[in-house]
């Protein structure tokens, strides 16, 4: 069976459809800040070192496999449908997909009942931001109400002690302020210094959630999150519990329209810094110079 094939002008592996025999990963990064990611967006980031500073999870051996990750939602407000344009972790079969794992960057373009959404994933050399770089595009014949939901699932640092131990949850709490998401788990209690992870958008944010159980609800799972299935985020935060980062957005569309957006998660050492990185890592400009910077690198190696 055929997934996908070598674009050798462009140095791309492409993947052309999303239900591989596992998970197909690419390495974001250059041994410093990093992240894995799959051609479904599943994956972690993490600070140098994926055992003692992750910031987000992942799961190897869960099922539903290849998850959690760089997740998106979007869902059309006026029927209340819903889909990830990455596939996962909704698993809605789309009108289109392609991922194209390149040199230092992932991109995933998709399209669904007429919305059209591309993200280039990277991280820019010599910060600890990874970037979502994005697109959707109404192509349908009619205007389009839609709102995004992000979602990622914050990690205590030391992974064995996220994996196996009930505790460390009691020691995490995560808030918003400003539409932006600080995520604290105590990591100066077990590393040698403050690691924060930090989450943000460049679209104005009209709902967040910080507590998973809150986004997710009851017996529920990343692929129907009661958050998403309503249509809105319940703005909440924890303290002592499991924590993740949802923001949402409303993004109306004429026929024919695009909307460029950036989600980026980074990571920082004190947590008053952390609304500049967003703003740093939110700018357009620097995001595709950022990206330029990667293939030119590449280029001549």
């Amino acid at each position: 069976m055929q997934y996908g094939y070598f674009d050798d002008a462009t140095r791309e592996y492409v993947v052309t459809r999303p239900d591989t025999p596992t998970p197909w990963f690419n390495y974001l990064g250059s041994g410093g800040f990093s992240s894995i990611i799959s051609n479904n967006a599943g994956g972690l980031v993490f600070d140098g070192d994926p055992g003692k500073k992750r910031l987000t999870r992942y799961k190897y051996n869960q099922l539903p496999a290849d998850r959690q990750g760089h997740f998106l939602y979007v869902r059309d407000m006026e029927t209340g449908e819903y889909w990830s344009p990455t596939w996962q972790p909704v698993l809605k079969d789309l009108d289109s997909y392609e991922c194209r794992h390149g040199l230092g960057y992932t991109v995933i373009k998709s399209s669904y009942q007429g919305i059209e959404v591309e993200i280039t994933y990277f991280i820019p050399a010599g910060k600890k931001h990874e970037i979502w770089l994005g697109k959707i595009t109404n192509k349908s014949s009619r205007p389009r109400n839609l709102k995004l939901f992000s979602y990622m699932e914050f990690s205590h640092p030391i992974v064995t002690n996220d994996v196996n131990a009930e505790w460390a949850r009691y020691f995490m709490t995560c808030t918003c302020d400003e539409g932006v998401i600080t995520f604290d788990s105590s990591s100066e209690r077990f590393t040698s210094t403050g690691l924060y992870p930090v989450f943000g958008t460049s679209l104005e944010v009209d709902g967040y959630d910080c507590w998973r159980d809150a986004f997710i609800g009851a017996y529920r799972g990343e692929h129907n999150p009661i958050a998403v299935e309503r249509g809105y985020c319940s703005n909440s935060t924890i303290n002592a519990d499991h924590a993740c980062a949802s923001l949402s957005s409303t993004v109306m569309l004429e026929e024919g329209e695009s909307r460029d957006f950036i989600y980026t998660i980074g990571v920082v050492a004190d947590k008053y810094d952390a609304k500049a990185l967003v703003k740093e890592a939110t700018d357009f400009d620097s995001a595709r110079e950022g990206l330029s910077h990667i293939k030119r690198d590449w280029a001549i190696t």
